[in-house]
């Protein structure tokens, strides 16, 4: 989900700016994820970041129902299939995904290549 939009119930003041009862709010989750105050160096890709409060998968009440099952899959995925994989490059140019509300990849080639059973068995 790339955006979430709210009306505000109530006055509220967010870092010096506030926002009015009835007003309408806009939230960019993309944006969030880069906030200064919150990420050390937001703009580079650490997987390790920790705590990694990120919102790609919603939080609280609108908190994504897949975030399981992606985490799992994702796990998985490193944990076998990363290992076999020799190198890994584009294959053609990324077509992302043009939409107000989410945001992704329409088509993303890639070409891999995968190690040898052999040196797999030597490197366990």
């Amino acid at each position: 989900v790339a955006q979430f939009a709210r009306t505000a119930t109530r006055d509220y003041e967010l870092r010096g700016k506030t926002i009015k009862a009835g007003e309408h709010v806009g939230l960019m989750y993309a944006s969030s994820n880069f906030d200064e105050e919150i990420f050390d160096q937001p703009e580079v890709f650490n997987i390790q970041r920790k705590p990694n409060r990120h919102l790609a998968f919603g939080t609280g009440p609108h908190q994504c129902l897949g975030l399981l099952l992606a985490r799992l899959e994702m796990r998985l995925f490193f944990s076998a299939f990363i290992p076999r994989i020799k190198s890994m490059s584009l294959a053609g140019e990324p077509e992302r995904l043009r939409a107000s509300f989410v945001y992704g990849f329409k088509h993303l080639p890639i070409r891999f290549e995968l190690h040898d059973a052999e040196s797999l068995r030597s490197s366990a």
